[in-house]
C-alpha cells in the first residue's frame, strides 16, 4: 500500500521549490527595475540588452564594456543596444552564469574562478602560479587552451564566451599586516571567492580562507568579519578597499582572466549580420580592456602611493610555489597533466 505521507512529502517538496524559485524571480525583477532607473531610454525599435557586472564604475573593465557597447550600437545601426550595470546591480558571477543561460541577462563578466564550478577544465588557469607571468596567460587564453575552454563552455553550459580580459594579477591586501612569505598567512582570515582551488590555496599557506561575494567585502574588512582580502590592484583602487586595507603585497598569486559573456540561446536567435556585429565588438574590446588595464595598474598604483598604502614586494615566490605543490598534484591528477601543460607551457 503506497504511503500517503510519502505522497505529501513529495507534493510539499514540488510546492516550496516553486515557491524558492518565485522569489528568486522576484528578486530578479525587482533588481533590474532599480537598475533600470538610471539607463537612459532606448530608440524605438532596438533590441535593449542587459550587461552585467560586480565591479565599479571606475575600473578598466567597466570602460571596456562601455566601449563594447557603443561599439555594438555603432556596428549594428542602432539596432542593439547594451545598457551595463556595474557594482552588483543584478547579483553575483555564479548568479550572471545562471542568469546567461536563462535568458535573464544577455551579457555578463565572469571570472575563470567562478566558471570552474560549472566546467571544471577552467580551473587549469585558476592554479596557484601556474602562470609565470601575464603574458604566458594570455598564450594560453589566446591559444589551445583557451579555444578547448570556450568550446566546453558552450557544450555544457550553453554559453559564449567573447574572448578573455586580462582581470590583473591577484595579489593579497590586509588590514593587519603585510605579507612576504607563506608563514605571514598564519591566523589570517582571508576572503576569496566560493572556489574550492582557491579556499584551499590559502588554506595550505596557514590562512583561514573565508567565501564571501565580493560586493561585501568592503564592510567585512571594515567590521573585522575578514582581515584581507585578495585581487588586482585595479580593483583594490576602483572598489577602495586601500581606506579598510592599506597594506598590499605582491604575492601574485593567481594570474587568471575573465571572460565577456553571452548567452547562447539568445545569441543564437539574433540574425546573423547582430551575431557578426557582437563578434566583432568583442574581438575590438579584448584588444582595448587589455591596453586599459595596463594603463589602469600605474595609475591606480600610483594614486594609492598617495594614500598612504604599505606596498609590500615578493622577492621569494619559490617559497609560495613549494607551499602549493600538494594543489598542483592534485588538480593534475583530477584535471589530467595534458590540460595543465597547456597552462605550463602554452601555445
Amino acid at each position: 500500500m503506497r504511503s500517503c505521507r510519502g505522497t505529501t512529502d513529495r507534493s510539499s517538496r514540488r510546492r516550496l521549490s516553486a515557491f524558492v524559485v518565485m522569489i528568486a524571480s522576484i528578486c530578479f525583477f525587482l533588481l533590474a527595475v532599480q537598475a533600470n532607473a538610471g539607463q537612459p531610454a532606448a530608440p524605438a525599435g532596438a533590441t535593449v540588452t542587459k550587461f552585467a557586472s560586480v565591479l565599479a564604475e571606475s575600473h578598466a573593465h567597466h570602460k571596456s564594456y562601455q566601449f563594447f557597447a557603443d561599439r555594438v550600437k555603432e556596428l549594428t545601426g542602432g539596432k542593439l543596444i547594451v545598457n551595463v550595470y556595474p557594482n552588483s546591480q543584478l547579483g553575483n558571477e555564479r548568479e550572471y552564469v545562471e542568469f546567461l543561460q536563462t535568458g535573464q541577462i544577455e551579457f555578463g563578466r565572469v571570472a575563470t574562478s567562478v566558471l570552474g564550478a560549472f566546467v571544471p577544465q577552467f580551473q587549469a588557469f585558476d592554479l596557484p602560479y601556474v602562470f609565470k607571468s601575464k603574458q604566458d596567460m594570455f598564450r594560453a587564453a589566446d591559444g589551445e587552451l583557451g579555444t578547448l575552454l570556450l568550446k566546453l563552455l558552450a557544450e555544457k553550459v550553453n554559453i559564449k564566451g567573447l574572448g578573455f580580459f586580462d582581470d590583473g594579477s591577484r595579489c593579497l591586501y590586509s588590514s593587519k599586516r603585510p605579507v612576504a612569505m607563506p608563514a605571514d598567512f598564519k591566523g589570517m582570515k582571508v576572503r576569496v571567492m566560493e572556489n574550492q582551488l582557491m579556499i584551499k590555496t590559502f588554506n595550505i599557506m596557514g590562512a583561514a580562507a573565508t567565501p564571501l561575494p565580493y560586493g561585501e567585502l568592503y564592510s567585512a574588512l571594515q567590521q573585522g568579519v575578514v582581515d584581507a582580502g585578495e585581487g588586482p590592484v585595479q580593483s583594490y583602487w576602483a572598489m577602495k578597499h586601500y581606506e579598510v586595507a592599506k597594506y598590499f603585497s605582491y604575492t601574485d598569486t593567481f594570474i587568471s582572466p575573465a571572460l565577456p559573456m553571452v548567452g547562447l540561446k539568445w545569441f543564437n536567435a539574433q540574425p546573423k549580420e547582430v551575431q557578426q556585429a557582437i563578434e566583432q565588438a568583442a574581438k575590438e574590446t579584448v584588444v582595448k580592456e587589455r591596453q586599459m588595464m595596463a594603463e589602469q595598474e600605474k595609475t591606480a598604483t600610483d594614486d594609492l602611493k598617495t594614500k598612504g598604502v604599505i606596498f609590500t614586494e615578493v622577492k621569494d615566490k619559490a617559497a609560495f610555489m613549494k607551499a602549493v605543490e600538494p594543489i598542483h598534484a592534485e588538480y593534475e591528477a583530477r584535471l589530467g597533466k595534458q590540460l595543465l601543460d597547456m597552462a605550463r607551457n602554452p601555445k
